[in-house]
């Protein structure tokens, strides 16, 4: 019934019915499941004397006159004179006439604005020359046949050409009367905080009143959440019916010494991220767990950690990063953490495989179980290298892989434990709708003693000031641009350009360096091997530093045209300084032309917390933008927002939990399961990881 075709509803038709489906309406439930975009208040009609210049407003009132009035330029005027029994004021619709058409596009006007006629009018006033006018949008005729009263708060509608808003709340109406109450309740135990499907469904397109509106779209986001959740949930289980070929203890012969000699103690979130990712991999099934931090909070410890119960049970490790560069930093910790441990460690990034020798050697020896971890970028996803024995996938910066990628991955051993890392800090309640499907981690502690960067606006005189002033201190600085070379715009800077000038006519006291993307990988790890020796004073680079880049000496960085970055990048780029217990700042340089540019340069000067800003992101952007398509496509609900409705997000994620451990085929929900079959078809179990 709720799939019958739109085209049989009366009054639609064939030649309608495509123009529906131009909206995405094909059948019933489509047309039900077509929310208004706003609503007007239309639920009191104003006194003449109260109306406001600008304002869109309702009115009632009875005609005293009405005609045309033609204009130069084929303009031609309908106006009305009405009165509300004390004042008088005039309606106006205006429209183009095509002189060599006979027909009178005021007809219908001229009908229904006769003298002595009852109307109630919407539009926008406009107070001219001591003369009140509506401007017309639509009208309601009041006869003795039809008293249809529409004081009322009113849906408004995404529409195509030949559809009018008068016209789909008809239709819409039309459905719900005869359709909607034969609707199955995807979740019958909501409780009396929430409405019936038919209500709810009824609500949102006609509702009785602005409290009863957010009841109604309360109940429907609360259902779209528990459809989403219960989706992970079930791809989570279906993960979970793979059981591990191996097992863990923890030994300590190489935990023990690494934390000793860390140098620093883990932060409480630290340790809990790994008593919960330990608790996984001692587990019968498979870890899928996603550890979330922001830039410098040390993740990369807590996974060295995992690692290392892998390597101390005799089991080989990998480490997969998206870039050669912090492919290459992963590789450089895992050396300084584990130098006086008997752990042998290799890269493997597309510059090695370009050495054939060694590469080949490497890859023997990693296939002979010679080697314990494997650091590397998707290199490591080619049918070449084979592991000898890995039990432990950590993925770095995971949503910048490929869906493929990780999947080739994975195949290499399926039963193996997964740890993604994310250095994007999202709200839990983000978390829940992105990664349902994966256990979840969060590391919200800095360092001890890891001061907040802080972050200025300025000239970009005044920042190079600033940076020889802690040049002179013996610190270093990064100065990123948004280009690479010059572009048709000459106002906008450029790396190669500016490494020149910069390095003549600013810092000639010191040695300028710079890095970029399209650069020879052993060019660009040789200029990161002498910044992080301290040979290169000043590093001139592109937004290929935004990851990977942890040179401790680095204490002021300077974003040059700030306004064509995003925030979640001016963040990252943030995280490059603030890896010591120096002071750290963050210089943001820029013309921002649009109000969306100058609030994302003043939420990065107010917050330097990372879940802060992604907070501020999430209002400023939503979600959809921020994640990119995921597994299940963009986080883009009907009704339902996961900051308003955060609440929601958290109960349905425990209620999703329990349903799929009690009921995993979903036997006793069956317009749940029938939902998620709609909605997501055969995705359902598709692993995260893939």
């Amino acid at each position: 019934m709720m799939d019958s075709p739109v085209q049989y509803l009366k009054g639609v038709g064939p030649a309608l019915a495509k123009k529906l489906a131009a909206m995405g309406i094909n059948n019933i439930s489509d047309l039900l499941n077509y929310y208004p975009s706003a609503y007007q208040d239309r639920s009191r009609a104003k006194k003449f004397a109260e109306l406001i210049d600008g304002e869109d407003c309702l009115v009632f009132g009875k005609v005293v006159v009405s005609g045309m009035v033609e204009t130069r330029y084929n303009l031609s005027i309908f106006k009305c004179a009405l009165t509300d029994g004390h004042t008088y004021i005039w309606i106006n619709v205006f429209r183009y006439v095509n002189p060599y058409k006979k027909f009178n596009i005021f007809q219908r006007y001229q009908m229904d604005f006769k003298k002595g006629n009852e109307l109630y009018v919407w539009g926008t006033v406009q107070k001219k020359f001591g003369e009140t006018n509506i401007i017309l949008k639509e009208y309601e005729l009041i006869t003795t046949e039809r008293s249809k009263n529409p004081e009322r708060i009113t849906p408004v509608y995404r529409l195509t050409s030949g559809i009018t808003q008068k016209w789909i709340r008809e239709k819409i109406g039309m459905a719900i009367e005869k359709y909607a109450g034969n609707l199955s309740e995807v979740w019958p135990q909501k409780g009396d905080d929430y409405l019936t499907l038919y209500s709810a469904i009824k609500n949102i397109h006609f509702p009785e009143s602005f409290e009863t509106l957010e009841k109604a779209r309360r109940t429907l986001a609360f259902d779209e959440f528990m459809i989403f959740q219960t989706t992970l949930k079930m791809s989570r289980s279906f993960y979970r019916e793979s059981v591990k070929t191996h097992g863990y203890q923890i030994k300590g012969n190489l935990l023990s010494p690494f934390r000793k000699n860390l140098g620093f103690d883990f932060t409480s979130s630290q340790k809990r991220a790994i008593n919960e990712i330990f608790n996984d991999m001692r587990s019968p099934m498979p870890m899928n767990r996603i550890l979330i931090g922001d830039v410098g909070c040390g993740k990369t410890a807590v996974a060295v950690s995992a690692m290392l119960l892998a390597v101390e049970n005799g089991y080989q490790a990998v480490i997969m990063a998206p870039t050669e560069i912090l492919a290459q930093q992963h590789f450089a910790t895992l050396k300084k953490y584990l130098g006086h441990l008997d752990v042998k460690v290799e890269l493997l990034t597309s510059s090695v495989r370009a050495k054939r020798r060694k590469y080949g050697e490497i890859l023997r020896r990693i296939s002979e179980g010679e080697v314990d971890i494997v650091a590397g970028t998707h290199s490591l996803a080619e049918p070449s290298p084979h592991f000898a024995k890995v039990k432990l996938f950590v993925i770095d910066e995971q949503h910048k892989f490929g869906v493929n990628q990780r999947l080739r991955l994975r195949e290499k051993s399926p039963t193996a434990d997964v740890l993604l890392m994310s250095a994007t800090p999202i709200p839990r309640t983000l978390a829940l709708t992105i990664y349902g499907d994966l256990a979840l981690s969060f590391i919200k502690e800095m360092p001890p003693g890891r001061l907040p960067v802080k972050t200025f606006y300025m000239r970009d005189t005044e920042a190079y000031d600033f940076v020889k002033d802690e040049l002179r201190k013996g610190n270093q600085a990064f100065i990123v641009y948004p280009l690479v070379e010059n572009s048709e715009k000459p106002e906008l800077k450029s790396a190669f350009s500016e490494a020149d000038n910069l390095a003549k006519n600013v810092f000639n006291e010191f040695k300028v360096g710079l890095i970029y993307g399209k650069m020879k990988s052993d060019e660009k790890q040789k200029m990161m091997e002498d910044f992080r020796a301290g040979v290169v004073d000043v590093l001139i680079a592109t937004s290929v530093v935004e990851v990977g880049i942890d040179i401790p000496g680095a204490t002021v960085l300077v974003v040059e045209h700030a306004e064509r970055f995003g925030l979640a990048t001016l963040h990252q780029l943030r995280g490059r300084v603030a890896r010591s217990d120096s002071q750290s700042y963050c210089i943001i340089v820029g013309d921002p032309k649009t109000e969306i540019a100058r609030e994302r340069m003043e939420i990065l000067l107010k917050y330097s917390d990372g879940f802060e800003v992604a907070k501020a992101d999430l209002k400023q952007r939503g979600p959809g933008d921020i994640i990119g398509t995921y597994q299940h496509g963009e986080l883009k609900f009907k009704v339902g927002d996961i900051l308003k409705d955060a609440d929601l997000v958290e109960l349905s994620n425990s209620l999703a939990e329990k349903i799929v451990a009690a009921d995993g085929n979903l036997t006793g929900y069956p317009a749940l399961k029938r939902k998620i079959s709609e909605i997501y078809g055969g995705r359902v179990f598709l692993p995260q990881i893939g």
